[in-house]
């Protein structure tokens, strides 16, 4: 709001273009006419829902993002990259009810070659084995390599991750689960990242596992 002091035509009383004249205990005084908001349309709405499903999913995995989206694009911060996937490819459904598609997601992108795993086996309460056979030894796979596993409990909506817990050429690493999460499906992801971190391996879903 701005004071108008009277000029050679007197003060301005009413609405004059996109401003409005007025006057308030002798003031003269001048404000902006407020902007009319336009309602957002379905499609907008469904989209920002959307978006608010993978915000939430990614949001505990940042440090887990920014190493496996770290080399994807130019010009893109590793969260920015990984939502472009998710908004794409990883969330599925229809408004309102959008929901992660757990076999599409992913927490790196890159040329390593990912390790296939032959065995997912109970070692314990709470502990789960995990056998892999790796490719030729190069520089997309090489025996220094190392192994990220996330775990995502939706019955808990919790994430347990594993960063860097064994080397490629180990080919087999048994993770502890939390307690409280036996009996539970838990999906599982592994990722590579080599050992200076320059470069990853696309995850690899492990499909739903059930905790001992």
């Amino acid at each position: 709001m701005a004071r108008y002091n009277n000029g050679i035509n007197g003060p301005v009383s009413g609405k004059v273009g996109s401003v409005v004249g007025a006057s308030w205990r002798g003031v003269d005084y001048m404000r902006s006419l407020p902007v009319k908001t336009k309602e957002s349309s379905e499609a907008q709405l469904a989209q920002q829902e959307k978006f608010a499903v993978a915000v939430a999913w990614l949001k505990p995995l940042t440090e887990i993002i920014n190493v496996g989206y770290h080399h994807i694009k130019k010009g893109m911060t590793p969260h920015n990259a990984a939502m472009s996937y998710y908004l794409t490819e990883a969330v599925a459904g229809t408004a309102p009810d959008f929901v992660i598609n757990f076999s599409k997601a992913i927490f790196s992108e890159g040329p390593l070659i990912t390790s296939f795993v032959t065995e997912v086996t109970p070692a314990g309460s709470c502990l789960l084995n995990f056998k892999w056979e790796n490719a030729t030894d190069s520089i997309y796979s090489a025996a220094d390599d190392r192994a990220t596993f996330v775990l995502y409990n939706p019955q808990k909506e919790k994430f347990v991750l594993y960063q860097s817990v064994a080397a490629r050429g180990e080919r087999s690493v048994t993770l502890s689960i939390p307690n409280k999460s036996s009996g539970d499906t838990v999906h599982g992801y592994l990722f590579f990242v080599r050992a200076d971190g320059q470069a990853v391996s696309t995850t690899l879903y492990l499909g739903p596992l059930i905790v001992p």
